[in-house]
């Protein structure tokens, strides 16, 4: 390991028994990695001889410093992976990336250049798109760009809150400072760590402290066809699992607090007035949720792939169950696109499209 470098920020790979995509991911980033001055981190769940796949992959990416945590259990919470993780992190910035997608290390520069100068924002990221590579051959290349282009840079939290639950975009792979998404994930860990109220907490507590750049480059591809049936799903639940299981009160009225104490340390209001903010802004984002058509079915395939990875449903079977989803809900009204446009803005996706057509094994 290259220990005589100054790193710049860490690549989080938080995995679990897909080899195939951190196979994927740590050889683009090899063949990338020799001229960047970044470290990463893979934290291992994985079955023992899955463990030994991704040792292999892991000795043969000699331009990269990557620091392998095994020491997992298969059930472990991936909250857990993640946080334990996190503290293994050594450089002022740091970015967690799942293994079956990509965040570009040009990218990554260019957030904490942003960082470096502008001291008020709390997330940095760019623009996501989706990927497909399809045919026999991986011939085909399709993609489309996902989620707002729009930074948040209000200048009280409350508006920022409001502004962001009301276009959420997925800020969990976003950029940050090391020692404040230690801060943030310390707190889901006292007071939601697993599924819905966890991801929220981590969502909302950047809002309160700072602002969001979404800058113009093209942050992270996102393969739309990967396969989760390998994914220890059970370990997320989504808002109506917890009304249904009798524990929506406990769990909200400890997430609520948290981020109450938050919004009345950085606002210099009241407890009892962030609270009664935050009530009325939460409440009616969870009732929105709650009418959301694609949220309900995403929760319902949510339980079907439980059950299809309980069957160990062949890849094949699982695509076709799989395509009806992904037509309806994330793929509506989407315009798939073939070329990828010749200026300097697109460079890393078409090295990206280059690497995964000419991809083997």
């Amino acid at each position: 390991m290259k220990k005589s470098k100054k790193y710049r920020f860490t690549i989080i790979i938080p995995t679990f028994n897909r080899h195939e995509y951190l196979k994927r991911l740590l050889y683009y980033y090899n063949k990338i990695g020799f001229n960047y001055n970044f470290k990463i981190i893979v934290a291992d769940s994985s079955s023992d001889q899955e463990k030994l796949l991704n040792q292999e992959t892991i000795n043969f990416c000699s331009n990269l410093d990557i620091l392998y945590l095994n020491h997992f259990s298969e059930d472990t919470h991936p909250f857990n992976k993640q946080l334990f993780a996190l503290g293994k992190v050594d450089t002022e910035y740091c970015v967690i990336c799942p293994d079956d997608d990509f965040i570009m290390i040009k990218a990554i520069n260019c957030a904490v250049d942003f960082f470096e100068i502008n001291p008020t924002y709390t997330c940095v990221h760019g623009r996501y798109i989706r990927f497909y590579v399809k045919g026999k051959n991986k011939d085909k290349f399709y993609w489309h760009f996902t989620y707002s282009n729009k930074s948040i840079v209000d200048f009280d939290a409350q508006s920022r809150i409001i502004f962001y639950l009301a276009a959420p975009c997925n800020i969990l792979f976003a950029t940050y400072r090391t020692e404040f998404l230690k801060m943030i994930m310390g707190e889901s860990d006292k007071y939601a760590n697993d599924g819905f109220f966890g991801e929220t907490l981590q969502i909302t507590l950047p809002f309160i402290y700072g602002k969001m750049k979404i800058l113009d480059i093209i942050y992270s591809p996102k393969d739309a066809l990967s396969t989760p049936k390998n994914i220890n799903l059970d370990h997320f639940n989504f808002l109506s699992d917890y009304k249904k299981d009798g524990t929506f009160r406990k769990r909200y009225l400890l997430f609520l607090e948290c981020l109450s104490k938050h919004l009345s340390s950085c606002s210099g209001k009241s407890m009892e007035e962030s609270k009664e903010f935050l009530n009325l802004t939460l409440l009616n984002y969870f009732e929105v949720n709650n009418r959301n058509l694609s949220l309900k079915f995403a929760s319902f395939f949510h339980k079907i792939r439980i059950f299809l990875e309980s069957i160990k449903i062949p890849k094949f079977l699982y695509n076709i169950i799989k395509w009806p989803y992904q037509k309806l809900f994330i793929r509506r009204g989407v315009k798939l696109l073939k070329e990828i446009p010749p200026s300097d803005y697109y460079d890393d996706l078409r090295d990206l499209k280059m690497f995964l057509m000419n991809e083997k094994g």
